[in-house]
C-alpha cells in the first residue's frame, strides 16, 4: 500500500487538496482508525469513537462539508486545527460493506462540489484495491506463522 503522501501527490493530480486523511472502520463501524495521513493531519493507528451513528455509516454514499470550523462534529478535529476548511469524503467499499473512507481536504473553505464525487470514488477505489492485497499479505503471513509454530 502507497504511503499517504505518495497517494496524496498521485490523487493531487486529480483532486486538489491539503490533506489526504485514509481512515478504516472496525467490524461493527462504531469506531475508527486512521490508516494512513498526509501532513500529520491525524494519529495514524490509533483506534477512537466513529462519531457518526452506525445507520448512517452503513448507508454512506459521499459527504461534502464547505466549512469544517462550525460543523457540529468535525470543528474540534486536528485537521481543522491545521487549517482545514472543506472535506470532500468519499466511502471505501469491499463488496456490500463500507470498510472506511478516504477524506480530501483543503484549507479553502467550500472547495469541492458533487462533480467531484466521481473522482473521488475512483481514487478510494484504487485505495480499496491496495487494503484488499495488504489484507490478503496480512493472511498469508499470519499463515505461514502459525504453519512455523507447529
Amino acid at each position: 500500500m502507497a504511503s499517504a503522501n505518495r497517494l496524496s501527490v498521485i490523487a493531487r493530480q486529480a483532486l486538489p487538496h491539503d490533506l489526504l486523511i485514509l481512515r478504516v472502520f472496525s467490524e461493527d463501524l462504531t469506531r475508527l482508525t486512521t490508516y494512513a495521513s498526509s501532513r500529520g493531519g491525524a494519529a495514524v493507528g490509533i483506534p477512537m469513537p466513529q462519531n457518526y451513528p452506525v445507520a448512517l455509516t452503513r448507508s454512506w454514499n459521499f459527504d461534502i462539508v464547505d466549512d469544517l470550523s462550525v460543523h457540529p462534529i468535525e470543528q474540534h478535529q486536528r485537521a481543522v486545527a491545521m487549517g482545514a476548511r472543506s472535506a470532500l469524503r468519499i466511502p471505501i467499499w469491499f463488496g456490500d460493506r463500507v470498510i472506511g473512507g478516504v477524506g480530501f481536504l483543503s484549507n479553502e473553505p467550500a472547495k469541492y462540489r458533487t462533480a467531484d464525487v466521481a473522482i473521488g470514488r475512483r481514487l478510494a477505489d484504487y485505495v480499496a484495491v491496495g487494503l484488499s492485497h495488504h489484507e490478503l499479505a496480512e493472511r498469508a503471513a499470519r499463515r505461514r506463522r502459525c504453519a512455523s509454530a507447529r
